[in-house]
């Protein structure tokens, strides 16, 4: 398993927060998680090639606020920066291999 966190300062300038989209996704969903007692969004997105098959999922932390829904994220990024919030926004992505033959996780 990978863990990937982007932790973005509050005064810097040009924050891209939200990414294009992968070429590389085979299959994408929005899946429902519980983190710390919060229920939100995160992004699901399967990843093959001949050789690897990986199931990534990756959400944001904006404004005190989990989501993994990218126009949510978005909207309350600017938001925030619009009230000046001292907080910096973050984005977080889990991955690791996707095993078909391997029972799937009850969200």
């Amino acid at each position: 398993m990978e863990l990937y966190v982007a932790y973005y300062a509050p005064d810097q300038p040009d924050v891209k927060l939200v990414r294009q989209k992968s070429l590389m996704a085979h299959k994408e969903d929005e899946v429902s998680v519980t983190v710390e007692g919060r229920q939100f969004q995160v992004h699901e997105t399967f990843i093959r090639s001949p050789l690897h098959s990986l199931v990534v999922w990756n959400w944001y932390w904006v404004d005190g606020k989990y989501t993994g829904i990218e126009w949510l994220a978005k909207m309350v990024f600017v938001n925030a920066r619009l009230l000046r919030d001292r907080r910096g926004p973050a984005n977080f992505a889990i991955a690791t291999p996707d095993q078909p033959d391997f029972p799937r996780w009850k969200y």
